[in-house]
């Protein structure tokens, strides 16, 4: 199944897995979904994206997917898969107007006010509250991404500007 790399747009990343039957929790950017599961996903493996075919999908939210993945039938064969981006081709992305104004700010380079340079915004996890995902040499940081932290967004440089208080930063690191 050949593709052309700007045929594909990263969705999200899997996580964790789940039982022992094989399940994997795929956690979605804001306003990204596949449009169907019959479509394969593709997996990033430093930098070879490969197609996987779900055999099984139940959400319990919108933002996630616990899916079961052909050929991948317990928990360890699943365990190599966490911690990978999660692709589709395009034509099989559903994109949620209202939540693509912030999902345009994946790749900013983020700056905190007191502290500088934080990292890139890798991603914006949707819930009750939303949470940036920056990434700084192989570390994750979790940030809200509330007001009361966003001090300026300056669309030309792509940078956002962050107010958190006293350590914040330090509690939300995550290697």
């Amino acid at each position: 199944m050949a593709c052309a790399m700007d045929d594909i747009v990263r969705i999200g990343k899997t996580t964790k897995t789940h039982g022992i039957n094989g399940e994997i929790l795929i956690k979605f950017e804001a306003g990204k979904l596949p449009a169907s599961e019959k479509e394969p996903v593709f997996l990033d493996f430093e930098g070879i994206r490969v197609p996987f075919f779900i055999e099984n999908m139940r959400s319990p939210i919108d933002t996630e997917w616990y899916v079961v993945f052909e050929e991948v039938d317990n928990k360890t064969k699943a365990e190599k898969l966490v911690g990978v981006d999660v692709y589709v081709q395009k034509k099989n992305l559903v994109t949620d107007s209202n939540v693509l104004l912030i999902d345009n700010l994946v790749g900013y380079q983020v700056f905190d006010t007191k502290k500088g340079f934080i990292g890139i915004l890798d991603y914006i996890q949707k819930g009750a509250q939303d949470l940036m995902i920056i990434s700084n040499n192989g570390e994750e940081i979790y940030v809200p991404f509330v007001d009361e932290f966003i001090a300026e967004i300056i669309h030309e440089k792509k940078h956002i500007l962050i107010n958190t208080p006293d350590g914040l930063l330090d509690l939300n690191k995550r290697v």
